[in-house]
């Protein structure tokens, strides 16, 4: 009995052995390609980015915020990613396959949010410089009405009541912007017209 079960291992085995197929294991430029990863700032890959080199459209990064490309030399080139509400990446690159190439962009929404940080620390400099990135992308009315609480924190409040009056005014927001736009003009002193301090 101890023979056949012996027997059986050993033929299982070499079954295995040989049915099995080694592919070796690549380096990442085995295949001469130079890799790319695009991720937002929580750090979710960003699906449908436009990758030019050159000016020359040569693809969109996957789900997982993934790109590949090839070139035919070493000089250096101009990478550069968009995607329509995200923030612009330009790159000066060189093609070399054992490198990966990582990339961080925002949308608006996380500007935001990167901004109300800013301002909770006390950092208006730093929130006014991300609501302005948030805008530029086309951040909208929370946008607007974030970077006029930035301002007026900053002693700067006719820019305030200038960027307040920006904002279209909603049924559901009409009292705050309202009483928002009343708190500036009685720090500030005077009335509703712009004053130059």
């Amino acid at each position: 009995m101890k023979g056949r079960v012996w027997k059986a291992i050993c033929v299982c085995a070499l079954v295995l052995f040989f049915s099995c197929k080694s592919t070796g294991v690549q380096g990442i430029d085995a295949d001469g390609v130079m890799h790319g990863m695009i991720y937002d700032y929580d750090n979710n890959g960003v699906h449908g980015v436009g990758v030019y080199i050159d000016g020359r459209y040569i693809g969109s990064s996957d789900v997982r915020g993934r790109f590949m490309f090839t070139l035919d030399d070493t000089k250096a080139h101009e990478l550069v990613l968009e995607k329509e509400g995200w923030e612009r990446i330009h790159d000066s690159i060189v093609f070399d396959t054992t490198l990966v190439l990582y990339y961080k962009m925002g949308n608006a929404a996380q500007l935001v949010n990167q901004a109300e940080d800013a301002l909770d620390a006390e950092r208006g400099e730093e929130a006014l410089r991300l609501v302005d990135r948030a805008l530029s992308v086309g951040g909208g009315d929370d946008a607007r009405y974030l970077k006029s609480v930035v301002l007026f924190k900053s002693g700067k409040y006719d820019e305030a009541l200038t960027v307040l009056s920006e904002i279209e005014v909603k049924e559901g927001t009409a009292s705050y912007i309202e009483d928002f736009r009343k708190k500036i003009i009685s720090v500030r002193g005077g009335d509703d017209a712009t004053q130059k301090e």
